[in-house]
């Protein structure tokens, strides 16, 4: 079978961490008395160019190992029931598709033709072919359906799980075997394959019998000794029984502590570069790495003992396997087996992987459900680029926050936090709205929690305004078409807070609000992204560029919004430093000295309160008018030429829509659409201006001649 396509968009879709109400406050007092915890001491947070690098070095290594002849499986295969031949070949295949690498290409095409040609009889073999045939275009769907067969027939009913041959032996049944298996049954269940409802009901009652009393889980029963890779193997595949038929009553409380106590089990004992357990040793070490991954995949668990699980793994992985550096490149350190090496692909591969939505959670309940996976399946299928979602919490860094542009925010109204603007969490959201987030309230109390946290931040923003999205509003046909009432509290360059009175997400009953509640999410993200969604990782940080041009900057206050996006003038800043501009920001109640005075304004409104008058310098300084709509760029043009102001051609390389102004006084600047601003907040300028723009358009705003007489 000749492969020559590409592959689409994986479609993963997280569950959400759970939280009890101790585990917040113990989050709040780390978060006041200790330094945030990360990689090694020392090290800066991997960045994505980074992590791209690595994977190169990897993909590159196997791709130098592939056989013609045997693929990647090895020249003599283990004793035993490890052998599982076409599974290595398989594990390799599945973790180069997931990196990027085209199934065309190659070895890769090579391989997937030997596979398709050569059937596997182990479980592992079949559940790693099942999940790279899912990921794969329709025409491979009969050979998943064959192996979904195959898998399901080899289920135990008396055990609720799986041996390493078809067919099962007293004893024999393990967690690692029956995960693995899981992981490729959810696979198939996401492309639409039927799955038995029996079959998930067993396998959670497998793993919620075989669970320890401390909340872990061992090799295969209940009084083995618990392991982190197991633990992390029974968290991640009780998730996966969730997303694939969720529980009800009784179970799902059952369910409920159950994940709860593995999270603390992993909370107390994670290592980055141990396997936790009876060895305490680095036994399986890559092997454990992945099954941290797999649990976060599906669970949505960002941190483990206050650490960022995916940054500890690359710390772990750049000592262990890997050498060298951004600069110089990477290259494989010794000669590790080729499935060790996929393991660690799987990892890396997640950190490059977008999360346009998050969820910060901070009631006591615990949710188990696929909360957000809805509105990213819906994303993907729009921007045709696989997309996840994740957890935040108190201890994540506000660079991982704003890393995730809409964030879903769960709350029972009358909480202590949304009557004190300098709580930690209060602090926290604002910062993150400040910054250009998008906060989605989730309320447990039928609404009021919507409106307190709507409150809190108009108390903080009073000119931030409300607005209805009317049903013949364009957003409600992007992507797809959503019904019900939704609000926005905004500025005149974004939206800061959706409210949904009926939101419904993954966790809720009614299949039509959740798709509507997905499409909605989808859209808004679309709408204030463009679909340019950052990864989990860090970007690397632009170099600094040589300053070679200082320009003085004050903002110009009026009784409107002069402000619309208060933390725009120092983001502006920080900005700049990838260009030779740099600006210093003189107080806003002076127009003394030469730059630029800045000033804004969104309404007719705003037009009326500012005196053009009192923009007059004498030609000390250059204004620059920035319009946040076509109302007020009418209006303040009326005022302006009322006042003697004469309205002009720009001058070349300004933004379209730019227009130059000048008073017989010698007073000149522009007049320019919102460009700046949304730019600098992370939304799509009309005219898709860089910071490298920016920087030539201010340049060209302080040099502007004075008008002649």
């Amino acid at each position: 079978m000749t492969s020559n396509f590409t592959i689409p968009p994986r479609r993963t879709r997280f569950l959400g961490r759970f939280k009890t109400l101790h585990r917040l406050t113990a989050i709040l007092l780390l978060t006041a008395a200790l330094p945030l915890a990360g990689p090694a001491a020392g090290d800066d947070p991997v960045d994505s160019g980074e992590v791209k690098l690595m994977i190169d070095a990897l993909i590159e290594e196997l791709r130098s190992r592939h056989d013609p002849e045997i693929q990647w499986e090895p020249r003599t295969y283990p004793e035993g029931n490890i052998a599982q031949p076409t599974g290595r070949t398989a594990l390799v295949a599945l973790a180069m598709l997931e990196a990027g690498v085209p199934a065309q290409s190659d070895k890769l095409a090579a391989a997937l033709e030997w596979m398709a040609d050569n059937p596997a009889q182990g479980t592992y073999a079949i559940s790693v072919r099942l999940m790279v045939w899912c990921r794969l275009p329709e025409e491979y769907r009969p050979i998943a359906r064959t192996e979904l067969t195959r898998l399901i027939n080899a289920f135990s009913l008396e055990a609720g799980g799986w041996d390493y041959i078809p067919t099962p032996r007293p004893g024999y049944v393990d967690q690692s075997l029956t995960q693995y298996a899981l992981q490729g049954i959810a696979d198939a269940h996401e492309i639409g394959l039927e799955i038995p409802p029996r079959l998930i009901d067993l396998t959670r009652s497998r793993f919620l019998a075989m669970q320890t009393p401390d909340g872990g889980w061992g090799y295969k029963k209940a009084q083995d000794p618990p392991r982190g890779s197991l633990t992390a193997a029974g968290l991640a595949s009780l998730a996966l029984c969730e997303k694939i038929k969720p529980s009800r009553g009784r179970v799902r409380q059952v369910v409920d502590r159950s994940i709860a106590g593995a999270i603390d089990w992993l909370d107390a004992r994670f290592e980055r570069d141990t396997n936790p357990g009876p060895r305490a040793d680095d036994y399986y070490l890559f092997y454990w790495l992945h099954a941290i991954e797999r649990a976060g995949r599906a669970t949505g668990v960002r941190r483990f003992r206050n650490q960022d699980w995916f940054e500890a793994c690359v710390t772990t992985i750049k000592e262990r396997m890997v050498a060298g550096n951004a600069e110089t490149g990477f290259w494989i350190k010794w000669e590790p087996s080729n499935y060790k090496m996929a393991f660690v692909l799987f990892i890396l591969h997640r950190g490059l992987e977008s999360v346009p939505f998050g969820l910060f959670d901070t009631t006591e309940t615990l949710q188990i459900h696929d909360e957000l996976g809805p509105a990213a399946r819906t994303l993907s299928d729009t921007i045709e680029q696989g997309v996840g979602w994740t957890r935040v919490e108190l201890a994540d860094d506000m660079a991982a926050w704003q890393q995730i542009p809409i964030l879903v925010v769960r709350g029972t109204g009358g909480a202590d936090w949304l009557d004190d603007p300098e709580s930690p969490v209060a602090r926290r959201l604002l910062d993150y709205l400040r910054n250009g987030g998008l906060v989605v309230p989730e309320p447990t109390d039928r609404g009021r929690f919507s409106a307190e946290l709507i409150d809190l931040v108009k108390q903080a923003h009073p000119t931030l305004t409300t607005r209805r999205i009317e049903s013949k509003d364009p957003i409600r046909g992007t992507p797809t078409s959503w019904r019900g009432r939704a609000d926005v509290l905004e500025s005149p360059v974004r939206s800061w807070i959706l409210s949904a009175p009926k939101l419904e997400l993954g966790s809720g009953t009614r299949e039509r609000e959740i798709e509507d509640s997905a499409n909605m999410l989808a859209a808004f993200c679309v709408s204030e992204t463009a679909g340019l969604l950052p990864s989990r990782v860090r970007d690397p940080k632009a170099p600094e560029a040589p300053e070679s041009r200082r320009i003085r900057i004050t903002r110009i206050r009026h009784e409107g919004d002069w402000a619309p996006e208060p933390e725009s003038l120092r983001r502006l800043a920080d900005a700049l430093r990838s260009t030779p501009v740099r600006i210093t920001i003189d107080d806003p109640d002076t127009l003394e000295g030469e730059g630029i005075a800045w000033v804004n304004g969104a309404t007719r409104e705003d037009a009326d309160r500012i005196d053009p008058e009192a923009l007059r310098t004498g030609g000390a300084r250059r204004i620059l008018v920035e319009s946040m709509s076509e109302a007020f760029t009418e209006a303040f043009s009326a005022r302006l030429l009322a006042d003697g102001w004469v309205i002009a051609n720009a001058p070349p390389d300004t933004p379209a829509g730019s227009a130059r102004i000048t008073h017989p006084d010698g007073t000149t600047g522009l007049l320019i659409t919102e460009v700046i601003t949304r730019t600098i907040m992370g939304r799509p300028a009309t005219d898709g201006s860089s910071m490298t723009e920016i920087a030539r358009l201010l340049r060209i705003t302080a040099d502007l001649d004075p008008p002649t007489s």
